[in-house]
């Protein structure tokens, strides 16, 4: 299966870490939203990725073919792995909000052994006007 790329919007659907693109990939996510106290909140997402057709490659975000690599010669296992995503956002007035985010990306079985485990995170301010 193949989707047009034009306007992809990956964090909203396939979670920040930018692991998979959204062609022939099949994403089962669950998440939650907490309001902690009036200015800080807290979201929690879970990504569960397979592929949806083992007769064709893994994407990358832009659209392009993973590298050989990280796939497994002869592919009989669709699952790809698991991210959980955490975001704490902090809103300091109705113009200036502070974001911390963590995410944690587990391979699954239908990945080659290159395929390692990856964690980062990232601090953000946004700012509007």
């Amino acid at each position: 299966m193949r989707v047009n790329q034009l306007m992809p919007l990956a964090h909203a659907y396939y979670g920040i870490a930018d692991i998979f693109g959204r062609q022939n990939a099949i994403d089962l996510n669950a998440g939650v939203q907490l309001q902690l106290l009036p200015a800080l909140s807290a979201s929690l997402r879970g990504h569960a990725f397979w592929q949806a057709s083992l007769h064709d490659s893994h994407y990358q975000v832009n659209g392009a073919a993973w590298p050989a690599g990280l796939l497994p010669a002869e592919r009989r296992d669709p699952w790809s792995g698991l991210e959980l995503d955490l975001i704490l956002s902090y809103r300091f007035n109705p113009e200036f909000q502070l974001e911390l985010g963590l995410s944690h990306f587990l391979p699954g079985s239908g990945l080659s052994a290159a395929a390692v485990p990856l964690s980062f995170g990232y601090l953000q301010g946004l700012w509007q006007f």
